[in-house]
């Protein structure tokens, strides 16, 4: 057998992945937020980059949407910045520590007061034993106890409590009696049997009727079980949506916010230093960073053509949704746009990822437009799951309290509106809406 040494020339094709290729699939995927975190990286690193955030924003409620919306008002000098919000904020503790300073109690009191809103967790809770406070608080047990007082004299009702079942109670006292009587009772001793709705175990145990347990379990189910979550919004979530829907004709259109796109432009200090540069290091390295900030554009350019591309293939396809709401929304999915649009699936799913849509019945991530397809019981069209969630609760929302729907009549009445859905997905669509079985909806007055 003959071995041989030699040289040979072989042609292939094969795709390299540059590092500009990388930048603009990172950016592409980038939320507004994560985005102007890495743009700001960039002017950080570039001396030729020069980098204007999105325009400055305000929050606004969006009815509907289930979040607060940044929108921007160009000109206006009232407007915050994000880091002048966060400030204006009004925080627990502060909230908390102008309220045990104008009570009338003893100083050493409200000295050792103040010291324990710094020891609630987020929930309003009050952590630590009584002897681990005694000491932070520098005091002996009958200050601490005053104090405790104290804090839970605040609003709201609740605070400064060491357990559900104590925050509970706090907030029964508020209620008339003999409200307040029985929900005391079924607070202390029964609170696991609410959870689980035994109203009729519940009456049993306490000697009362059904309607007067459901009356005290329903002044229960209204209370707050955090009370320290309802002060102050700082953990709402802001979201910036990037296209907007309206209507042109008959049609509805897609629009993109331009007021949330940041603006990259070259120094021309430094533009001018590189056409003076001699030096060949300095001189490379500023093209370097020229050709950066070249790339970068370029990127934010193809960033914004293509959500602007996928938000109108799905706004084609959904244009029901935009006057009848979720009823109307139809089967989608990532491949159908793919398609459409003839990028890969994966570029698409990159794209819709943290995006959002303002429309005119309300504001919703991209990704919510995308549905799993089922078929109507005669087969000749399909409806999407989120139509068929929109419909259960909607009959949920009409049913009788006193008789609930079970999953099995839910999956019957569906049906009956031509749409052949099985118990098992019923209860599946059910727990993700986070509706309770019938038997935990159901009243007993």
């Amino acid at each position: 057998m003959n071995m041989e040494l030699g040289l040979y020339q072989e042609q292939t094709q094969r795709l390299v992945m540059t590092m500009q290729m990388k930048q603009a699939i990172q950016m592409l995927q980038f939320t507004m937020e994560e985005l102007d975190t890495y743009l700001q990286q960039q002017f950080n690193e570039n001396p030729l980059l020069q980098y204007r955030p999105a325009s400055v924003l305000q929050e606004t409620s969006y009815p509907g949407s289930g979040y607060k919306v940044r929108q921007n008002h160009s000109g206006n000098s009232g407007t915050l910045s994000f880091e002048q919000y966060a400030r204006s904020q009004e925080t627990m503790q502060t909230y908390l520590s102008n309220q045990v300073s104008i009570q009338d109690k003893p100083r050493h009191i409200l000295r050792a007061a103040q010291t324990l809103v710094g020891c609630l967790d987020e929930s309003g809770y009050l952590r630590g034993s009584d002897e681990e406070l005694q000491s932070l608080c520098k005091c002996d047990k009958e200050t601490l106890e005053g104090a405790i007082g104290v804090l839970q004299q605040c609003d709201p009702v609740g605070i400064g409590t060491r357990s559900l079942t104590q925050c509970l109670l706090l907030q029964a006292e508020r209620l008339p009696n003999p409200l307040q009587y029985h929900a005391t009772l079924v607070i202390s001793h029964y609170l696991s049997d609410v959870a689980t709705s035994r109203l009729h175990h519940i009456g049993k145990e306490l000697n009362l009727t059904l309607t007067e347990v459901q009356e005290a379990v329903d002044a229960i189910r209204i209370m707050n079980p955090r009370p320290g979550m309802s002060l102050g919004d700082n953990n709402a979530q802001y979201i910036v949506p990037e296209v907007f829907v309206r209507k042109e004709g008959d049609f509805f259109r897609v629009f993109t916010n331009a007021d949330a796109e940041p603006e990259v432009h070259i120094d021309k200090t430094y533009q001018a230093l590189l056409a003076q540069q001699s030096d060949p290091a300095a001189k490379r390295f500023l093209q370097q960073k020229l050709q950066g900030v070249y790339w970068l554009r370029k990127a934010l350019v193809q960033r914004q053509i293509t959500l602007a591309r996928v938000a109108t293939a799905i706004v084609d396809v959904q244009q029901r949704f935009f006057t009848q709401g979720p009823s109307g929304l139809q089967p989608l999915t990532l491949k159908q746009v793919a398609d459409t649009v003839d990028l890969h699936e994966s570029t698409v799913s990159r794209t819709v990822r943290g995006k959002y849509m303002e429309t005119p019945v309300g504001v919703f991530e991209l990704k919510y437009f995308f549905t799993s397809e089922l078929q109507t019981s005669s087969g000749n069209h399909s409806v999407s799951a989120h139509s068929v969630k929109h419909l259960i609760r909607t009959l949920v929302g009409r049913e009788d309290a006193l008789h609930p729907l079970s999953d099995e009549a839910l999956s019957k009445q569906l049906l009956e509106h031509g749409i052949r859905v099985s118990r098992r997905t019923v209860a599946k669509y059910r727990d993700e809406m986070r509706i309770p079985a019938s038997s935990k909806r159901r009243r007993f007055a």
